[in-house]
C-alpha cells in the first residue's frame, strides 16, 4: 500500500473540511436572498437594505437590484438606472429594465430621457414611442421615413403608434 505525502494529505483534508462550509454558505445566502425578497414584496426596506448588502458578492444580487429598481420605477432617477444597465449590461436583466424605463418615460413624456436611453432593437411600441420622442424634442429628420416603415407592416400597430400615425 502506498501512502499519500504529508502535504497533500493534508490539503485534501482541508478541502474536505471546506466542501461543507461553503455549501453551508451558499444555502444561508439562497434563504437570505429570499428573506429579502420578501422584504421588499412586503415593504420592509429596512430589512431589504440589510440582507442585500450581505448578498453584493451573491450571484444573483443583480436580481435584487433589479427587483428593488422595478418596484419603485416611478420614482426612480435616471442615475440609478443607468448605474444599473451598465453594471449588469450583458445580462438579461438589462433589456428588461431598458423596456420598462422607457415605458415609465414614455408614462412622464419625458422625451428627452427617453431618447437618452433608447436603443434601436425595441419592440414596435418602444419605436412608436420613440418617434414621438424625436417629434417632441424637434428631432424630426427621417420620421415620416421611419413612422412608414411601422405603417407598412401588414398588421395593426399597437395605439402608442397612433399619435405618430396622425
Amino acid at each position: 500500500m502506498r501512502l499519500l505525502p504529508h502535504g497533500v494529505l493534508l490539503a485534501l483534508v482541508l478541502i474536505a473540511a471546506t466542501v461543507p462550509a461553503a455549501s453551508a454558505t451558499l444555502a444561508q445566502q439562497r434563504q437570505s436572498f429570499q428573506n429579502a425578497r420578501n422584504a421588499l414584496q412586503a415593504g420592509d426596506l429596512n430589512r431589504f437594505r440589510q440582507l442585500e448588502h450581505a448578498l453584493r458578492h451573491y450571484a444573483l444580487y443583480p436580481y435584487l437590484r433589479y427587483y428593488a429598481l422595478r418596484r419603485d420605477l416611478a420614482h426612480a432617477r435616471a442615475d440609478q438606472i443607468s448605474h444599473f444597465l451598465q453594471t449588469y449590461e450583458h445580462t438579461p436583466l438589462a433589456p428588461r429594465l431598458r423596456r420598462e424605463w422607457l415605458d415609465e418615460l414614455s408614462r412622464r413624456r419625458d422625451w428627452h430621457e427617453f431618447l437618452r436611453f433608447y436603443r434601436p432593437d425595441q419592440p414596435s411600441r418602444l419605436r412608436c414611442f420613440e418617434l414621438q420622442a424625436r417629434l417632441h424634442t424637434g428631432r424630426t429628420k427621417g420620421v415620416l421615413k421611419d413612422a412608414l416603415k411601422l405603417w407598412l407592416v401588414g398588421h395593426s400597430q399597437s395605439h402608442q403608434c397612433d399619435p405618430v400615425f396622425k
